[in-house]
Order: structure tokens, then sequence, then C-alpha cells
């Protein structure tokens, strides 16, 4: 068997399975209880805050995700952030410049989805600063 013949086998099978994206929950703890901080240019707080064009990076700050579900979950956005900002899916870090004064507060912003469970909100306050 070729090696990409065997490299498209195995992954069907383990898309079939569930897989890292199916219905398998990366933890049988149901439900799950994380909890976020972020560390937002040094400082720690439950919600992220910055200022109108300063450079800002928020690195989420888990506790609660399962050890087997390490790695397996990516960030996703309820809503829209503040112009100048990006979420990188893959490490929730939120970065960039804000170019406009806003107060987020109403509903979630950001959540982390894992395999077999509902996505849970990480982050429902955002506050830019003129």
């Amino acid at each position: 068997m070729s090696k990409r013949l065997f490299s498209a086998v195995a992954a069907l099978t383990l898309a079939a399975c569930g897989g890292e994206n199916g219905l398998i929950p990366c933890s049988s703890e149901t439900p799950l209880s994380i909890t976020a901080q972020w560390n937002t240019n040094g400082q720690i707080a439950t919600d992220v805050r910055g200022k109108v064009n300063v450079p800002l990076t928020a690195t989420p700050v888990l506790s609660g995700v399962p050890a087997t579900c390490a790695g397996k979950g990516e960030f996703v956005q309820d809503a829209a952030l503040p112009s100048g900002l990006l979420l990188d899916r893959r490490t929730g870090v939120i970065s960039g410049t804000p170019i406009k004064d806003i107060a987020f507060n109403a509903g979630s912003l950001v959540s982390i989805r894992l395999p077999g469970y509902n996505d849970t909100p990480i982050l429902s306050k955002i506050t830019i600063s003129p």
C-alpha cells in the first residue's frame, strides 16, 4: 500500500470513529467545568482590556480542560472582535492593534470547542479605551 493511500485510509478511519473533530468526547467528564483568565500584555484578568492604537496580545489561561483533551480543541468567535484584533483559532490568542474604543459585555465573544462537547464560552467582556 502506498504511503499516500495509507495516510488517506488512516484519516478516513480516524474520522469514521469520531476522530479529533467527531462526536466522541475527548474525556469522560460530563459536563466539563472550564474557567478562563486572560494574560493581556502581562496583566491577568477574567476579561480583556486594551487601548486604542496600542498593540495588544491576550493569551487564554484555562483550567478544567482534561489532559485527554489537550491539543484537540479549537477556539471560535461567537461575535466580532473589535476592529484591528484577530483570534488565532489554534491557540486562542487575541492579538493586534485596536483602532477604536469599544466596550463589549453582551454574551459570549470567544468559546473553546472540544470534541464531543458543546462550545464553552471563555470570554464575555472586552474593553478598548481611548
